[in-house]
């Protein structure tokens, strides 16, 4: 007769709700297969199976639900029928077999947690024992228990008729973990208090799913003999256990692949104390060991580190990590384990075999193809003194290219520090010697440029050859190259009679045309640098950037413009009468112009609130002008489009490319620059040869394109180009070059010549010449290929910086031994295994959106300028490449204030850029927050959709939801978790929900009369309003 029923332990309940969320799952099934060279006998097998069940309960233990909860039984030993299956196979398909077989799911209420089938194979030399074991009554100990006495049996059976001797008593049964050990509960609970699980995720990682498959993979292998050495030198010189220097390794290993240096990872220990080890039971405790990571750590200070936090969890190893659970708060409906996604499991080989018949047999693992966590790494040491490595990770969060990289860096983390133990962490050189070879790829060639050394030099020569030569296109004007020097060196002599020379800013607010050619070379004919300011921003930022640069005067044709203060305000040069000449000394106030004297300053957003002030010498010019000329190349008669507004950087390269190989400029004017058929008609009019876009407006330029680029070349670059917008141009016939490059680095850096088709991220090719690139974690260690880190530039391009802001001078342009003086991009880029470089986001919250490099942090700061604004945080909605929109969430400095929004709209188009107001101001009475205190900006936009921080109680029903059922699910929440002030839109598991409560939560419901639902149901709809359109939309259904 079956026993009592009884309640589950926190683990058995874990095991439980887990079937309940996946009943086809298999992620709970331990399996193994058994080869024999022997052919198999049912009877002896199945006597072996009944009597493994009478001696060890667990066997006979099912977990039917009572009243709506979950509960223990033990059936009877004549209760047990469980009958083992022979069954035929081949050596082609029992691998196959055995896999259908051992994924087979288990109904807990009503199925024997065991499952045992014997594979007779047509090879007469072959059989397979498969034996299947739900985790919810056994672990690895467990099984090694389960084997062992089974062959036992089946060889006392089948030799002698009999039960051997000393496997003829009952066990007790195991019991669980104790729930109720406080000292414990409370140790774990205060090591993990406050732990933020967002630093979990590893580089290159996708988003763990909210309702995850479980699908996972496997690869498994062995350390090399190198790495052994090392691993036994390191055993030696820290004086710790293979287990520790390994585990120690596993988390360093973790680090350098980006997650946090505050690190939890699940280290499982057999709990088994006296004379449990020979019970079959779940006795296995998982430590969530926590771990806090110093970079400039020595690795032998780590490991000691990592031994004295493992050996005070030992202490406290009596109670399940579940139990540890409830205590703490849980921030999402995630179905996994919240606190960890890693786990290191250290598990030594027995060195006894398994025997039938005095013949061995060969165990062989069995993939279940899922698991529970991201990575599961596992190492057994061999009884021949290898050590076996398997690695089970999730598939929907990596692929197995980052798997088998996360273990040649384990590998080489553990090889390098054994040669320097007290080497800092961060510092420790993890690259393979393949992925050293890849890298070396990122460095451009080294060039020494024949002519020059400055723009202006080159185009002074070209005026000299040939003056007579058409130099611009504008409109129905032929401007040459005599009658372009002419008019700029009038302005140089008029800027130098106002007492500007070498050093100065020159601001210039112009359209683009002739007359702007003429007023920036004049600019720099007198030595100065000019400042490209867009008439179309606000005075006020205007202003700004007159004040914060230094202006020393202002070429304009605006009348009376408020914002140049006090500099002096010139027109721009009339071309008509201007009157060719030569270039000498007599007639021409040109001045020195030495290759590291400023060429020109553009503002680009700053993290900080305000624009920022980018200079940039004639030698980083030159370099970029000299390289693209090559490339394209751009020689005598070649036509570029001056289409970029020139407070855009990248305007100078297609500016200074034709002037300085003697080519043409073709001037798009405004109204071409927004019409693309008219843009693309002044390209087929004058033959351009060169263009040059954002990927924005490309785009409009595609949805016209006929045959108008063919084989014309196209730079798209300053934002993403998407794979779709690069195959249309390239259908269309172009030569197509993505090109990559910050203004802090002189325009473009990188160049990839595209090839159709493309499929994903376009790289942004190689670094151009005189400049190398590469990867840098947080910590300032290179990444190998394969892993995002910051994207660095070095080499010809790299500018002085922001002459007005030395302190962010200093932090953004850092040197090293290694690459000299460089720029931290903040971008975040990969370079895959072939050598293709990849810019896959920001490390800051910086974004490109339609070709403006915009900082929220600016928008931010603006809107906080506002008097009534107590708060704001400003996020993106939507893919950056189509239809992202800024938004802001503004929180007002009195809680009464209702009608912020729209003085808060006159404010910002005051003092932003059009491209920088926001699409949607969002009044909201709190901020959503991260375990540290910090705003959550991935939760902000929960507010888009009406929870309590925007909107009263009332209005936050949903409109399809009865009220009556609404009401009823409120006074649920607020009963089952303990706080009255719960509402409609509070979530179960925010609010100090977890997997018992849920199912308590279920349970009251259906004794309220309500549905009786699956418990995944309240995972999937874990707030009052979610649940009651879901059960409504039910209703309806039926």
């Amino acid at each position: 007769m079956a026993s009592e029923p009884t309640s589950l332990s926190a683990r058995e309940h874990a095991f439980w709700l887990l079937q309940q969320l996946v009943p086809d799952g298999r992620t709970s099934n331990l399996a193994l297969s058994l080869r024999s060279t022997e052919r198999l006998r049912w009877w002896p097998l199945q006597r072996a199976v009944d009597h493994l069940a009478v001696r060890h309960p667990a066997l006979r233990t099912r977990f039917p639900t009572v009243d709506g909860l979950p509960v223990r039984q033990v059936a009877s030993a004549d209760e047990f029928d469980l009958r083992v299956e022979f069954l035929p196979t081949t050596s082609a398909t029992r691998e196959e077999d055995a896999r259908e077989f051992a994924r087979r799911p288990f109904d807990l209420a009503r199925d024997f947690p065991l499952r045992v089938v014997c594979f007779v194979s047509t090879d007469p030399d072959e059989d397979y024992i498969c034996i299947v074991l739900h985790h919810i009554v056994g672990d690895q100990a467990s099984y090694d228990v389960l084997t062992e006495e089974l062959v036992q049996l089946y060889d006392g059976v089948a030799e002698r008729n009999e039960i051997p001797a000393g496997l003829r008593d009952e066990m007790p049964m195991l019991d669980a973990l104790p729930d109720s050990d406080l000292g414990s509960i409370g140790y774990w609970q205060e090591q993990l208090r406050g732990f933020d699980t967002s630093g979990l995720a590893l580089a290159g990682a996708r988003p763990s799913p909210q309702r995850p498959t479980f699908a996972g993979r496997r690869i498994s292998g062995k350390l090399s003999e190198r790495t052994l050495a090392a691993v036994a030198e390191l055993r030696a010189s820290v004086r710790a256990t293979e287990n520790m220097v390994m585990l120690s390794a596993f988390y360093a290993t973790l680090f350098r692949h980006g997650a946090s240096t505050d690190l939890v990872v699940g280290v499982p220990v057999d709990a088994r104390r006296g004379g449990e080890h020979e019970r079959i039971g779940f006795r296995v405790s998982t430590l969530p060991l926590r771990l806090r990571i110093d970079p400039a750590q020595g690795f032998g200070a780590f490991v000691r580190q990592a031994r004295d936090r493992f050996m005070a969890g030992i202490e406290h190893s009596a109670v399940s990590v579940e139990e540890v659970l409830t205590g703490l708060d849980r921030r999402s409906a995630d179905w996994r384990v919240p606190l960890f996604r890693h786990m290191f499991n250290h598990r030594v080989e027995s060195d006894t075999d398994l025997l039938i018949g005095g013949r061995v047999l060969d165990p062989e693992s069995i993939e279940m193809d899922q698991t529970r966590l991201d990575v599961e790494f596992t190492v057994r040491p061999t009884p021949a003194g290898e050590v076996a490595v398997q690695i089970e990770y999730s598939t929907e969060v990596h692929d197995e290219a980052q798997m088998r990289a996360l273990w040649e860096h384990f590998e080489m983390l553990l090889q390098r520090a054994a040669l320097e133990p007290d080497r800092p962490l961060a510092d420790l050189d993890v690259c393979t010697p393949a992925e050293r070879a890849v890298l070396a790829g990122l460095e451009g060639a080294e060039r020494r440029w024949t002519c020059g050394p400055t723009v202006l030099d080159e185009i002074a020569a070209m005026e000299r050859a040939d003056p007579d030569a058409v130099q611009v296109l504008d409109g129905e004007r032929r401007v040459t190259r005599g009658r372009l020097g002419a008019a700029a060196r009038t302005v140089a002599a008029d800027l130098r009679e106002r007492g500007v020379g070498p050093g100065d800013v020159v601001a210039v607010a112009l359209p683009r045309g002739a007359e702007m050619a003429a007023t920036l070379l004049g600019v720099l004919r007198c030595g100065a640098a000019y400042l490209p300011l867009d008439a179309g921003n606000p005075d006020e930022r205007l202003a700004y950037q007159m004040a914060d640069s230094g202006a020393r005067a202002v070429v304009t044709d605006r009348p009376e413009p408020g914002w140049a203060g006090d500099a002096p305000v010139l027109r721009p040069p009339g071309l008509d009468g201007a009157a060719p000449g030569t270039d000498g000394p007599a007639g021409d106030p040109w001045a020195p112009c030495p290759p590291d004297s400023a060429a020109y300053v553009i503002y680009t957003s700053g993290s900080t609130g305000a624009p920022k002030g980018v200079l940039v010498s004639h030698a980083n010019l030159h370099n970029v002008v000299c390289d693209f000329a090559e490339r394209l190349p751009v020689g005598e008669g070649t036509t570029v489009l001056w289409s970029t507004t020139p407070a855009f950087d990248i305007s100078a390269l297609e500016f200074f490319l034709p002037l300085c190989r003697g080519g043409r400029l073709v001037v798009a004017s405004k109204d071409d620059q927004t019409d693309p058929r008219a843009l693309l008609e002044l390209v087929s009019r004058h033959g351009v040869d060169v263009v040059q876009a954002t990927p924005t407006a490309l785009r409009l330029v595609a949805d016209e394109l006929g045959d108008e680029l063919r084989d014309r070349t196209v730079l798209s670059g300053g934002e993403p180009l998407p794979a779709g917008l690069a195959n249309r141009l390239l259908d269309g016939g172009c030569r197509l070059f993505n090109v990559y490059g910050p203004t802090e680095t002189t325009i473009w850096s990188t160049a990839a010549l595209v090839e159709a088709p493309v499929t994903g991220a376009v790289p942004i090719g190689r670094p151009v010449a005189n400049t190398t690139v590469f990867l840098l974690d947080e910590h300032g260690a290179e990444v190998p290929p394969g892993m995002p880190g910051e994207l660095c530039i070095a080499g010809a391009g790299v500018t002085p910086g922001y002459p007005r802001s030395p302190g962010l001078t200093a932090e953004r342009f850092p040197s090293d031994e290694r690459h000299g003086r460089y720029y931290r991009t903040g971008d975040i880029a990969r370079l895959d295994a072939d050598g293709a470089l990849v810019v896959i986001g920001r490390n800051d919250r910086q974004i490109k959106l339609r070709g403006h490099r915009i900082e929220l942090a600016e928008i931010e700061a603006a809107l906080r300028d506002h008097a009534a604004v107590g708060a704001v945080a400003v996020t993106v909605e939507g893919d950056l490449q189509h239809d992202a929109r800024v938004l802001a969430f503004v929180r007002p400095a009195d809680p009464a204030e209702r009608d912020l929004a729209e003085s808060l709209w006159t404010h910002a188009a005051r003092t932003l850029p059009p491209y920088c107001l926001p699409s949607r101001i969002i009044v909201v009475d709190a901020f959503p927050t991260t375990a540290n205190g910090k705003v959550d900006y991935g939760r902000l936009t929960e507010a888009l959709d009406g929870p309590r921080a925007a909107a009263p109680d009332d209005e936050d029903a949903p409109a399809d939801a009865p009220a009556e059922l609404l009401d009823q699910l409120v006074g649920l929440w607020r009963e089952v978790l303990g706080r009255g002030h719960l509402g409609p839109r509070d979530h179960f598991f925010l609010n100090g929900g977890h997997s018992v409560l849920a199912v308590r939560l279920a349970q009251r419901l259906r004794e309220e009369g309500g549905p009786d639902l699956p418990i995944r149901v309240v995972f999937d709809h874990p707030t009052p309003a979610g649940l009651a359109v879901h059960i409504a939309g039910e209703m309806v259904a039926r």
